[in-house]
């Protein structure tokens, strides 16, 4: 079988992109990149230099997407511009028949999730084209068990989890709660909701607690995400079932990363180049006639992101 071949829409590392580490891992899992759209064509140079730098790419750029495809008809898009543009992007790709990497959140209106995403994802089922979020934290729930034994995972009641966005406000929810959510569908997949949100800033709003209750097919969890900026780089990040709490360290030698619970650490695997490895394998096998997987857990995901922001007080943002 041939190697897929996916062209990217944002390439860039600004404002916390992640373009060119997107484009490496997966290039690693054997991917073709041949091309990517960016919105200028002094931006393109900056875009094709950390392609070459990050990830030993060599990369057409376009500022047009139309003439990007005439150019290289490739097998899927790999969108990771900002969130506002996500929308546009999804109705392209499911217009060309492209099978779809979509950075997270997936579909925002503004700062709130799509309320008609099913309208976006339609499209894709029907067409049976393979529609994947860029979500990768439930990849850390096979080493949280390793560092706290395998019935850590088995029916807790509590979650909580800490993150370090570098946005203020409601911005801070919408770049960063898909981790949580999608972390709570991986341990309990299938049709899903939050309720009794409570959401709790400082004046500034550079520091929020998030609390609600999640109930999954089988379990019921009550929750909180701390979202607080920090000058630490890496940017800190833990995750807690119950009384376990598993600090993420990166090693600043290698990038290796660990969980760690006070003297006792797990290694971890990079869970975005795992994610991205996944979608590639998938991708292969859905050209190669397998059936994608189902996009309701993206659908889910987006209804309860869209609960959580809506729960934000005004952003001065």
């Amino acid at each position: 079988m041939n190697s897929p071949s996916i062209a990217l829409i944002g390439a860039r590392r600004a404002h916390q992109g992640l373009g060119p580490f997107v484009a490496k891992f997966l290039a690693k899992a054997g991917a073709r990149i041949p091309a990517f759209l960016g919105t200028s064509e002094a931006n393109n140079a900056k875009a094709a230099a950390e392609l070459k730098s990050i990830a030993g790419l060599s990369c057409a750029g376009y500022t047009n997407l139309d003439s990007l495809l005439d150019g290289h008809p490739v097998d899927a898009l790999a969108i990771l511009s900002p969130p506002e543009t996500h929308a546009k992007y999804l109705r392209l790709a499911a217009a060309r028949g492209l099978h779809v990497l979509c950075e997270k959140p997936f579909v925002l209106d503004g700062i709130q999730a799509d309320l008609g995403l099913e309208q976006h994802l339609a499209p894709f089922d029907q067409a049976q084209l393979l529609v994947e979020e860029n979500c990768q934290w439930p990849r850390m729930l096979d080493p949280y068990r390793e560092l706290f034994g395998a019935d850590s995972l088995v029916a807790p009641k509590r979650f909580a989890m800490g993150l370090s966005p570098s946005s203020r406000g409601v911005h801070m929810g919408s770049d960063s709660l898909s981790h949580p959510l999608s972390l709570l569908q991986g341990l309990d997949p299938g049709p899903a909701r939050v309720s009794g949100i409570r959401v709790d800033s400082n004046p500034s709003q550079d520091k929020i607690r998030v609390q609600f209750h999640f109930q999954g097919p089988t379990q019921g969890l009550e929750c909180e995400v701390f979202l607080e900026d920090s000058p630490m780089r890496p940017r800190p990040a833990w995750l807690q079932f119950d009384s376990g709490r598993a600090d993420r360290l990166i090693r600043a030698s290698d990038y290796a990363i660990f969980l760690v619970d006070g003297n006792q650490q797990v290694p971890a695997p990079d869970p975005m180049e795992l994610h991205l490895r996944d979608f590639v394998h998938k991708l292969g096998r859905t050209l190669g006639g397998e059936p994608p997987q189902s996009t309701t857990p993206i659908l889910h995901r987006a209804r309860m992101l869209n609960d959580l922001l809506a729960a934000f007080p005004p952003s001065d943002s």
